[in-house]
Parts: structure tokens; sequence; C-alpha cells
């Protein structure tokens, strides 16, 4: 488990390992992708005097985020993580995922499974992609799950990462149509048939921004939708080498250093085990979009051996299966 660090309820996460961990140290991750030495610059916006109250709300909030950010960082300081460089810049990381971004892989729709203890290497249309161990995938439209999913089939754990609606990533789709899903809208999303996907002791974990009106309907149309429990609301604090946030936290409607991970389950018995105000704090990946792994972190609360599901997976995961149009992107050799 690359939980790295733990104290009270914040853990700190090596995306890195987690993924390198899927390959029997056969394969790595490239390790230029976490080269995030420096904050990154906020996108500056004329200033806005409306809603006065909602501004000063946020700013309660992220002035109490910062303070538990120093708190943990500096106790991982302790430990001897967090030591950084501050001569080094994230050159490295920005060119790396700027070649991920740029490289164009044809979106045929295919399935395929690995059911070895090994990773295996396999090639689609020439480009080799390696599989991690015991896996499924479907590349394939998700609003067409019932068409090729077997019927009947439950989950223990189901992680989905929506292509939410967003005017920032509109603008940098324009100049690059490889960067990302084409975006969807939350009547699309919550139409998505979870809840007969669900096992009776299933766990949801849904990968949002902050933009209030998605979390808004998260909440009021698909958790109900779906015949789920609302349970809570965690954080994955985006962090430098340095344990600096990786953009400065902002007001209303402006990029923030987290997102959130709203957590939902079909058996109320689970709602007492499951931690509230959980953070996740870890160095991410320069690639769109690239989450890191949750199943570690939803173990204990989950059977021995979980049947787990990731819809609008951008990467493959040992025990999943997964779907989504971009599954095997992130797979490339």
């Amino acid at each position: 488990m690359a939980v790295v660090f733990r104290c009270e309820n914040c853990l700190f996460l090596s995306h890195k390992e987690l993924i390198d961990s899927h390959y029997r140290g056969v394969y790595e991750i490239k390790p230029e992708f976490f080269e995030i030495n420096q904050p990154y610059a906020q996108r500056c916006d004329s200033p806005n005097q409306k809603r006065k109250r909602r501004k000063l709300c946020k700013q309660e909030e992220n002035a109490e985020l910062e303070e538990k950010l120093r708190d943990f960082v500096g106790k991982c300081r302790e430990t001897g993580y967090f030591g950084g460089n501050p001569g080094m810049t994230n050159e490295e990381a920005v060119v790396e995922a700027a070649r991920v971004h740029n490289h164009s892989i044809s979106h045929p729709v295919l399935q395929g499974e690995n059911k070895n203890l090994q990773c295996i290497c396999t090639k689609v249309d020439e480009e080799e992609f390696i599989i991690p161990p015991n896996c499924r995938f479907y590349q394939n439209d998700v609003r067409q799950i019932e068409k090729f999913l077997p019927s009947g089939e439950e989950f223990d754990l189901i992680v989905i990462d929506p292509p939410w609606w967003n005017k920032y990533i509109r603008r940098v789709k324009r100049a690059n149509r490889n960067i990302s899903y084409d975006m969807l809208y939350n009547d699309d999303v919550a139409a998505i048939p979870i809840g007969g996907l669900t096992s009776g002791r299933c766990i949801v974990a849904i990968w949002c921004t902050n933009n209030k009106s998605h979390l808004e309907d998260i909440a009021s149309k698909f958790i109900p939708r779906w015949g789920l429990k609302y349970v809570t609301q965690w954080l994955w604090m985006k962090v430098t080498k340095a344990g600096e946030p990786i953009c400065s936290f902002a007001g209303e409607e402006k990029k923030q250093p987290y997102e959130r991970i709203i957590v939902a389950v079909k058996d109320t018995a689970l709602e007492e085990r499951i931690p509230k105000d959980l953070i996740l704090f870890s160095v991410p990946s320069s690639i769109h979009s690239h989450k890191p792994p949750l199943l570690d972190v939803f173990k204990p609360y989950l059977p021995e051996e979980p049947k787990c599901l990731e819809i609008f997976a951008r990467y493959l995961h040992p025990g999943f299966t997964s779907i989504g149009l971009e599954v095997l992107k992130l797979q490339h050799k």
C-alpha cells in the first residue's frame, strides 16, 4: 500500500508508487510526470464584486484548509518527506505531459482482459500497450454500457471520473482535441444505470471539481437516481514535492489546489465505518485528469476480494473492470 504517511484524517499518497505497484517491478511510469517542484501561477481574472457572502465563506474554508495543509506537511517533514528542491522547475513534467497530450491514438471500440498474474504487452494498430495483471477493459462509450457489459454483473467498488462540462477545458480542447474526453452534461452522467451495477455492500466514489452546480447535482440527482445514500465528501489536495499547494487557494469559481471525492453507499450499515472529512495529499501527475488510484484507501471497507469498476477510466488497475473511450491511452508503452 502506497500510503506514505498518515496522521488523523490526513493521508499522504504516492501516486507514482501506487501505479508502479500494478506492474510488479517489470515496468514503472516515468518519474518525470511527477516532477512538480513549483506551484503553478493562477490565471488572472478581473475582480467581481458580486456574491460577497459566498466569497467570505470560501475564504474561511480556504483558510482552514491552508492551516491543515501546513500542519500536515510539517508533520510529514519531521519524518523526512517533502524535502523538495527549490531550484527545480516543472519543465520536465510539462514537457512529458505535452508528449502524452499530443500523441494521437485512435479509439476503436474494443475489449480485452489479462487473467495472468503478470503484466503483458500487446499491440493495437501497431501501438504497444502494457496491460496490468487481473484486469478487464471495454474501450467504448459509457452511455452504451448496457449493450456491452454482461447483464447481472454487480460491483463492490465503483469509481466514476466524469468528463464534467467546463468552460476552461472547452477552451483547451479547441487547441488540442487529444487532451481529454468530449465533455458530458450532468443529465447524461446521471442517466448512466449505476444503480443496477451495485452490490448490496457497494461503495461509489465520484471525482468532482469544485463547481457548485456539479456538486449539487451529485447530491440531488445522481445519488438518489442510483439508489444510493450520500455519506461524505473527501478532498484530494495536490501539492508540490516541497509540500506547497500546486496553486494558490482562490476565491469562488477559481481553480483550487484540490478536487473532491463524493462517497456514497448502497448499504447504510457501511456509512458509520467510512471516515468523514478525509484529506488525501499527493504530488499529482502532470498529465491532464490523471487521478491517483483509490482502491488502497477503500480496502478496509470492502470485501477481501472486491469486484471493482471504473467508469470514464483513463488507465487500467489490477482487479478492475475499466470502461471508457480512453482506457488504453495512459497504458501506452
